[in-house]
């Protein structure tokens, strides 16, 4: 998960109180905005889906989007270790991380709010 968009704190937090999650926070100079989405089947497949879609109400039901369904095994392995790289540079979650985020992110709110009265 990147947090150069302003991802609202309160998400951190839930993921932080949900013990059956595992994420990270991947931050770079850039923004940090794919949309990779892997699946493990009960049969230990796996199929992907990559495109445009946000996984919020807007992104699946009402936006206008466009995702591709991988189905070959060999291309979900190359995404799923694309996937573990990013992963495991990212940063663990932590109430630290969330508060400090959290000043970050009210001034990002802030400077948003400026911009729009102008």
């Amino acid at each position: 998960m990147g947090i150069d968009l302003a991802t609202d704190p309160i998400v951190f937090d839930s993921l932080l109180d949900n013990l059956n999650i595992n994420a990270r926070v991947y931050q770079t100079n850039f923004t940090f905005h794919p949309k990779v989405y892997i699946f493990q089947k009960l049969d230990n497949s796996y199929v992907a889906y990559i495109g445009s879609s946000n996984t919020t109400n807007w992104g699946l039901e009402k936006n206008v989007e466009m995702n591709f369904q991988v189905n070959d095994q060999a291309e979900c392995v190359k995404l799923l270790k694309w996937f573990n790289e990013h992963y495991e540079r990212g940063y663990i979650i932590t109430q630290d991380f969330i508060e400090k985020y959290k000043t970050m992110y009210s001034h990002i709110k802030l400077n948003i709010n400026l911009l729009k009265r102008q």
